[in-house]
């Protein structure tokens, strides 16, 4: 849904600072989120507008390039194992 970015395949979870405390925690309803962030910033943009018309929430991505390739912040990979 994020233009130059590919679907994520895989147990993948958000972590660290940039990641944000809701998206590390629960997955949260597109058109709910949209009217949290209306009433925060609403006289800015319309979240409720935007994410329905693009179709994807959040509406940034936080990214950062290392060697002239795009990763995005807090982005890890989740694997559970059974202790021995």
């Amino acid at each position: 849904m994020y233009p130059g970015v590919n679907a994520i395949v895989g147990p993948i979870v958000y972590l660290g600072g940039g990641a944000g405390y809701r998206s590390k925690t629960f997955v949260t309803d597109q058109d709910d989120m949209a009217k949290v962030l209306d009433a925060q910033f609403g006289k800015v943009v319309k979240h409720v507008d935007k994410t329905r018309e693009l179709r994807v929430s959040p509406l940034v991505l936080k990214r950062t390039k290392i060697d002239n390739i795009c990763y995005e912040m807090g982005q890890c990979e989740l694997s559970i194992r059974r202790a021995e």
